[in-house]
């Protein structure tokens, strides 16, 4: 066949057409070529001095074409590519993203900045908020009339000599829109340095600081951390806050090592500071409690973050929670560590919080003082340590005087103290959607990691449905997630009953059933990693290795073929022997 770009590279192929046709012509070629007779030293002499030179010729000529050609070709090739970066050009011209209106540009650049990156900072220069307005005319244009994303502000540690001029460029730059300001205090960081830069670094600070103070009048919302060494300009703005809407106080441990007594009595403006703000209704406070004054009764969101508090800071928070009446979220982490029967309880009033509808502590102390009627979201947690006792009690008591029946997501963090109570509680959540069991267990010698599995033995036989009968445990629920993490031996393995009824419950809640008032459980996590077993690889004593029945399995992985978010995963090392995965589904 020719080829398109030359009329004679129809005789490329006649060369070796030619010099195979050679053997056909001459019989002592032929006969070299069908036998494996040694050729003559006439043969051996002919093909060597004239017959292989001729090939080579040919070939030689047929690489100096292909050389042409694909030196042709490379440049036909990069010509295209500059065709098609022109024909992207023109298409760019007449491309519909530049007839999109200013308005949609600024939602994009807002939800690309302000509504993905939560520690965005207008005053960095290498942000993404400076990076689109250098793109181009147009988009520099859009970034500086949006007012609002210049308004994130964080003053450093240690601020350096050119983040004056920045600041100035910001400021200007958000007009009159609010602003959102974080403070950081860079004491505990100067100590380390020489007493000279220490200097020039304060003086640099407070600069930047008075320029931000100024516009106080402007501030929506304000994180201040560990700010002792500024208490008295920031007391120079109580009184003018009239926009303040999100207060974020961070003040340190005392037995950190670095606060000492003075530092202590700085704070006391601080806090002072914000007790006339008409606006604020969002504040968090963390680290050692102090003495406050805000306006609490417009607080509606109220979060105390802390290692566990001691007997005094558990009932000023209690106090706090006490003087915010409007209270709609309340967020409560560490309790005390201290025996609650050893505690002088002062005289606290009940707190009816009619407003409240969601609620993260592990402070039971709190839980006992609380009642809830329109509670909705509950985390039941203790984020940064274990609490004293157990907290499912006060929460059950919580439930029964408030009279509580709205409550749909219920999160338990701590399995291990529930003392055979988990199904009583939930039994009293009839409108419950959403439910997360975890626990995180110690040794193989801890007595709670057993009973956290005997709590899901009592649960998940609790789920089973019972046919032609109403169900009214959790008839609502479809979500359950359970994952329990730690070590315990084969006394502590949940107890799923009788061959095929783990899978049989799991089925039925899947399927639902409208007329016996059952919702469709969609998603079901069982997470379980319990350390090694002294349990043999064999088992059949019903308790979770069984679940490698390849009956049971199946029935689970249909349900995952039908749409359910289904994920059963138990791991454990058997002991003697046996495998480290007991069953994986989903």
């Amino acid at each position: 066949m020719s080829c398109m770009t030359c009329a004679r590279c129809a005789e490329f192929p006649k060369r070796s057409v030619h010099h195979e046709r050679e053997l056909e012509r001459s019989p002592s070629l032929h006969r070299l070529h069908t036998t494996n007779f040694p050729a003559t030293e006439q043969e051996a002499s002919h093909i060597q001095n004239t017959i292989l030179p001729s090939i080579e010729v040919d070939i030689s000529s047929m690489s100096a074409k292909i050389t042409a050609l694909q030196a042709t070709l490379h440049s036909m090739e990069r010509e295209r590519d500059a065709l098609e970066a022109v024909h992207k050009l023109y298409r760019n011209l007449i491309h519909p993203r530049r007839a999109l209106p200013q308005e949609l540009w600024s939602d994009i650049f807002l939800f690309a900045t302000l509504g993905v990156d939560k520690d965005l900072n207008a005053c960095d220069p290498s942000g993404p908020i400076w990076a689109l307005s250098q793109v181009c005319r147009p988009w520099r244009d859009i970034a500086l009339s949006l007012h609002s994303l210049w308004s994130i502000i964080v003053v450093a540690p240690l601020p350096s000599a050119n983040e004056v001029p920045i600041l100035e460029v910001v400021l200007q730059r958000t007009g009159q829109h609010p602003l959102g300001l974080t403070l950081y205090n860079a004491a505990f960081i100067l100590r380390a340095r020489p007493a000279s830069d220490v200097q020039d670094l304060w003086s640099l600070k407070d600069r930047l600081l008075g320029m931000i103070f100024a516009e106080s009048h402007r501030w929506r919302s304000l994180d201040i951390t560990e700010y002792h060494q500024d208490a008295d300009i920031l007391f120079s703005i109580s009184g003018r806050l009239p926009q303040l809407e999100s207060l974020s106080l961070h003040f340190p441990y005392m037995h950190s090592g670095f606060v000492g007594s003075a530092l202590v009595a700085e704070a006391q403006p601080v806090i002072l500071a914000f007790r006339d703000c008409p606006r604020l209704t969002k504040v968090t406070l963390t680290g050692k409690q102090r003495p406050m004054d805000l306006p609490y009764a417009r607080i509606t969101a109220l979060s105390i973050e802390t290692e566990p508090l001691l007997h005094e800071d558990c009932w000023t928070s209690i106090g706090l929670v006490g003087q915010c009446t409007s209270l709609e979220k309340l967020r409560i982490t560490g309790c005390s560590d201290s025996d609650p029967s050893s505690l002088s309880t002062p005289l606290i009033p009940p707190l009816i919080h009619s407003n409240l509808h969601k609620l993260t502590t592990g402070c039971n102390h709190l839980i006992d003082h609380l009642t809830l009627p329109r509670l909705e979201e509950a985390v039941l947690c203790n984020e940064l340590y274990r609490t004293y006792g157990n907290i499912l009690p006060s929460f059950g008591r919580l439930l029964h005087r408030s009279h509580c029946t709205s409550l749909t997501k219920l999160d338990i963090a701590d399995l291990t103290l529930a003392d055979h109570l988990l199904v009583s509680i939930l039994s009293q959540t009839p409108s419950l959607t959403t439910l997360q069991l975890r626990a995180s267990m110690a040794d193989d010698n801890d007595e709670p990691n057993r009973q956290a599995m005997q709590e899901v033995t009592e649960f998940i036989q609790a789920l089973q449905v019972t046919p032609q009968q109403n169900v009214t445990f959790l008839p609502r629920v479809s979500s359950v997630k359970i994952r329990l993490t730690g070590h315990t031996d084969s006394s502590g393995i949940p107890y799923f009953g009788p061959r095929g009824s783990f899978s049989s419950m799991v089925k039925a809640r899947w399927e639902g059933d409208t007329e016996r008032g059952l919702a469709r459980l969609e998603t079901f996590y069982f997470d379980l990693n319990a350390g090694t077993l002294d349990l043999p690889y064999n088992d059949t004593t019903g308790r979770l290795p069984r679940l490698r029945d390849e009956v049971e399995a199946h029935i689970l992985s249909s349900l995952v073929d039908d749409g359910m978010d289904l994920v059963v995963r138990v791991t454990a090392f058997l002991d003697p022997g046996g495998s480290a995965n007991i069953l994986t589904v989903g």
